[in-house]
């Protein structure tokens, strides 16, 4: 590739483009992780209601990894109702950050069975079963940080390099 290749917006164009996509899903992954975080946080303070479980139960799903490993997971899906000052509502959140197919509570409810429901103050139908941080919203801002520190830098460091010849570039009349 001649010296004149490097400086043309094809040659960075694709580049430029993948480490700013990883930029843009780190950082999105990163505003969900804090958010998810914040939730959790704040739901430690949230006010307890009784409730009953209307359904409960575990979608069990396995794949096999490239060493033949069989890799189990499970998906909790639960239903519950509970009253705020006469209102009803139906909840269907364990707890942040519980997401499919990572959860490792060792959940058992019933259809029927009387639970504690913690609730949102400003906001009755935001509900949850655990109140508190699990390790689920940790490993996902995990994620964003990598993603966001390895594409924001890069996609400005190419940006950076770029504006550089383009401006110790002789104008071409």
């Amino acid at each position: 590739m001649n010296r004149r290749d490097e400086n043309s917006p094809a040659s960075w164009a694709i580049p430029f483009f993948i480490v700013t996509l990883l930029g843009i899903v780190g950082v999105a992954i990163l505003v969900f992780g804090f958010n998810d975080v914040r939730q959790a946080l704040v739901s430690k303070s949230w006010h307890q209601v009784p409730g009953s479980v209307v359904s409960y139960s575990v979608e069990q799903s396995q794949t096999t990894d490239n060493d033949n490993r069989v890799h189990t997971y499970l998906y909790p899906h639960i239903v519950y109702r509970y009253q705020v000052n006469e209102v009803g509502y139906v909840g269907n959140r364990i707890s942040f950050g519980d997401a499919g197919g990572n959860f490792s509570g060792n959940y058992s409810y019933s259809a029927g069975q009387k639970i504690a429901v913690y609730y949102s103050p400003d906001d009755p139908s935001q509900a949850v079963l655990q109140p508190g941080v699990i390790e689920t919203p940790w490993w996902v801002l995990g994620t964003g940080v990598c993603f966001a520190g390895l594409g924001v830098p890069s996609a400005l460091s190419i940006l950076a390099r770029m504006l550089r010849r383009m401006i110790a570039r002789p104008n071409r009349a």
